[in-house]
């Protein structure tokens, strides 16, 4: 979207197309942040137009999303929330709780397209648990990998159905 006065010189309209456009409707989801705040965030960006209830309800339901994002089977009826890739994303004015869901959803994708699930899986998490269990660890600790890794084996330890310690094997 671009803002063009009647008076602007055509090499100076070139100079604006040339560049592109800035983001003016950026919407920015910190890593960590709850459903919660993501709708608050998005109230915000769309000036109200997409309330935050209206995009809580919109995210209350991954089987809504799951026939498109495989990777979100195991989810169930549960919400949303830790699928909601934190990044910013340039909104449209057209956008709709749906369509900024699935911007999010396909970053996700796109963002964990390659990762290893298999240690979650050989210890009995679905995919659903362990973007819990990354949340819940992401709430625990600072950003040193070494805290978040001792933080995420004592988690997995009590997780453990065979009552041996899982971390170190």
């Amino acid at each position: 979207t671009y803002t063009i006065g009647g008076q602007t010189s055509l090499d100076t309209i070139i100079r604006m197309l040339e560049e592109g456009a800035g983001m003016d409707n950026a919407l920015t989801i910190p890593e960590g942040s709850t459903l919660a705040e993501t709708a608050d965030a998005v109230a915000e960006v769309t000036q109200g137009r997409i309330s935050a209830e209206d995009f809580s309800a919109a995210a209350a339901d991954a089987s809504v999303y799951a026939a498109d994002y495989p990777f979100l089977e195991s989810a169930g009826t549960n919400s949303l929330e830790g699928f909601l890739f934190p990044k910013t994303y340039e909104i449209s004015y057209e956008a709709t709780a749906d369509s900024i869901i699935r911007l999010m959803l396909d970053q996700f994708g796109a963002e964990t397209a390659n990762l290893d699930w298999s240690y979650p899986e050989s210890q009995g998490l679905t995919l659903y648990d362990a973007v819990n269990l990354a949340s819940i660890v992401e709430k625990e600790c600072n950003d040193d990998n070494a805290v978040r890794a001792q933080v995420a084996a004592v988690f997995y330890n009590r997780l453990a159905t065979d009552g041996e310690p899982s971390y170190g094997k």
